[in-house]
């Protein structure tokens, strides 16, 4: 089996405040020690990675083995990575290489450069590789041209566009490209069905999704034209063009895509098969994994705990406690919700202090004036009443004047239900009627 990593391993974006910084490093240091022990071939940085700094990743790289490749990446005037990695599995002699996109904000001193002629240097030494690999953060369009402009190119792993799909997609040269996940929540499994003496892929089954993908895709196009047609609200009407303009790009993309999946070729082709395998609470634990894990757990409390934080918590925000003399049925209404055990299943995950978990199971951290370290939270545990409502210190100072938002809109709930913490669950229509106070009728509603 040929393990990858597609990049942003460690983070989502190329800049970190000094806060997070140490505990991330201590996260990063225990997924390249996994996955090391654990056994993988090559790995892309992504820019998430080098944001924990170019020299920190070079040494743990050296440390642990992980076997980085970028082959387009220049730091301080050096190359950190080599341009690629070799393997044998099944029998085959494997070369892939890692790019990065020119595209992506790079740490001082970094300079990412084409991608093309970066990938032909990397393969001058590789003539008689059996399966050249490119571990790619590009964009798909730049795949698309990537793989017209380079023959050699058996296949593409994207892991810089976010799109994921569970379809291959084919390009130039019949080059097969998957599209890995974010944040580990998936296990993109590959399996390839090797036939000697071909030169490209035929995805098995694409004629049949890309042809239900495309229409798909124009019975929403049509549905966001006439959304267009008949709005006058201006702030929609942005929307659907958006949607439109969205649509009017990928049709004729998986348009050529069917197209190019419908074409018969000469000679024998290879087949590939891809699928997204979750990684939730049916997928057992490795028990020395765990171990690991669960002691980057107790570093992390122990350096959170020794952190100095601004102090006690003096904001806008009173906490749910402060909603109960007035609001006594909503609140008890509440107390029956997950919402209200958010920090609990934080606490007994042992990840209370993560800096990446506890905003979303407290109240106020994506407001300025709320708690901005998990030493901070104090009365703010849990998805209280200000989490939708909003700050309540001046409503409890005047009611009257000082109103809270009494219908929050979707936009306050996707701060955390984004689509990737939840995987895409969250659905605002169906997911409300579970926490709102509607019926229940106490002091004034807030229904």
């Amino acid at each position: 089996m040929l393990v990858l990593d597609g990049g942003d391993l460690f983070w989502k974006t190329a800049r970190m405040s000094d806060k997070r910084l140490r505990q991330q490093r201590r996260k990063g240091a225990l997924q390249l020690d996994v996955l090391t022990t654990s056994g993988i071939h090559a790995m892309v940085p992504g820019k998430g990675d080098l944001a924990l700094g170019v020299d920190w990743l070079t040494e743990r790289a050296k440390a642990t083995g992980a076997p980085y490749t970028a082959a387009n990446l220049m730091c301080d005037g050096a190359a950190p990575f080599p341009p690629s990695q070799t393997a044998t599995v099944a029998g085959l002699d494997i070369r892939v290489v890692g790019l990065l996109s020119d595209e992506a904000l790079m740490p001082r001193g970094c300079v990412v450069a084409p991608a093309g002629p970066a990938l032909a240097r990397a393969l001058e030494d590789a003539p008689d590789a059996d399966l050249v690999v490119v571990l790619s953060r590009l964009s798909l369009d730049d795949d698309i041209a990537l793989a017209e402009a380079e023959p050699r190119i058996d296949l593409i792993v994207g892991g810089g566009s976010q799109t994921a799909r569970p379809t291959p997609k084919l390009l130039g040269h019949n080059t097969a490209r998957i599209e890995l996940g974010t944040r580990g929540k998936k296990l993109g499994v590959t399996t390839v069905h090797w036939e000697p003496g071909a030169t490209g892929f035929a995805v098995q089954g694409s004629v049949e999704e890309l042809e239900k993908q495309l229409d798909r895709l124009k019975k929403r196009r049509a549905s966001a034209a006439d959304h267009l047609e008949r709005t006058d609200d201006e702030r929609s009407k942005e929307r659907q063009q958006r949607r439109l303009d969205h649509y009017d790009k990928e049709i004729p993309r998986v348009e050529a895509e069917l197209a190019a999946a419908r074409s018969e070729s000469s000679g024998p082709m290879h087949g590939i098969d891809f699928e997204l395998q979750s990684l939730g609470p049916g997928v057992a634990d490795h028990p020395a994994t765990a171990e690991k894990v669960a002691q980057a757990l107790a570093d992390i409390e122990a350096m959170e705990a020794a952190a100095k934080s601004s102090g006690p918590l003096r904001g806008p925000f009173m906490g749910s406690g402060s909603c109960a003399g007035c609001h006594p049925a909503q609140t008890q209404q509440w107390k029956d919700t997950p919402h209200a055990k958010a920090w609990r299943t934080l606490v007994d995950q042992k990840r209370h202090v993560d800096l990446d978990c506890y905003g979303c199971h407290a109240t106020g951290a994506f407001h300025p004036e709320g708690p901005a370290h998990p030493n901070q939270v104090g009365q703010l545990k849990g998805v209280g009443c200000e989490s939708c409502h909003g700050p309540g210190r001046d409503h409890v100072r005047d009611p009257k004047t000082a109103r809270m938002e009494v219908d929050p809109p979707e936009a306050t709930c996707i701060q955390c239900h984004d689509g990737e913490q939840d995987e895409g669950r969250f659905d605002f229509e169906s997911y409300r009627p579970k926490i709102v106070h509607t019926g229940v009728v106490s002091g004034a509603p807030t229904e």
